[in-house]
This record gives structure tokens, sequence and C-alpha cells, in this order.
């Protein structure tokens, strides 16, 4: 079982372009609608990615507060 959760943070058409085999689309606007469903995919390392890392730093505060 992989213990590792990427979350791309782009917008669905951005992640539609290319993405991170595996990785999953939740934009930066919805993160905060989907704390639960990224809890309920288990005890998993995650990674957070976007195009630039402008994105990621914005959330990751969020997402470390929420654990």
């Amino acid at each position: 079982m992989d213990k590792t959760l990427v979350i791309d943070v782009r917008t669905p058409g951005e992640f539609l372009g290319g993405h991170v085999a595996g990785s999953i689309n939740i934009p930066l606007n919805e993160i905060h609608l989907r704390v639960d469903d990224i809890k309920n995919m288990g005890n998993k390392e995650i990674i957070l990615c976007c195009a630039s890392g402008n994105r990621v730093g914005r959330r990751l505060h969020f997402l470390k507060s929420q654990a």
C-alpha cells in the first residue's frame, strides 16, 4: 500500500494538461472544504504540488493546523 498522497492544487484545467501519476486534484480554493475527505484517505504522508510552489505555500500551514 502506498503511504504517500500527492495532491495537486492547480485548477482542473491545469491538472488535465499534465500531472504527477497517481496524484489527485483538489484545487486550492477547495482544500478547506475537503479536509475530512483528505483525512479519510488514510494515514499517508501528503505532498502538495502546483506549478510554481506559490499555491502550495498558501495552504500548507492550513492543512498542518487541521492534523
